[in-house]
């Protein structure tokens, strides 16, 4: 596979503009299910989260540094207003 390096929060080159591949978000439920057990975190509220967090990850935003974090909890928190304007 070829890795290549971006800017966070700018799409990396796709081979086909008909199909942008960004790569793979995997998420193990159970372990979801239990931590939201484990810390009394509804479901439904934990998952929009998680998938935010992720989709961070496929466009470059990491949170090594904690100027870094700070970034990517800033894009995060916009993806989940976005999310949340569907819901309503």
């Amino acid at each position: 596979m070829n890795q290549m390096l971006y800017r966070p929060g700018f799409l990396p080159p796709t081979q086909s503009l008909k199909t942008p591949y960004l790569g793979k978000l995997a998420i193990c439920l159970p372990v979801v299910w239990r931590h939201c057990d484990d810390e009394d975190i509804p479901f439904n509220e934990h998952m929009p989260v998680l998938l935010a967090h992720g989709i961070c990850h496929l466009l470059g935003y990491d949170h090594e540094l904690d100027r870094d974090y700070l970034i990517m909890q800033k894009e995060e928190t916009r993806i989940l207003e976005e999310h949340l304007k569907y819901l309503s």
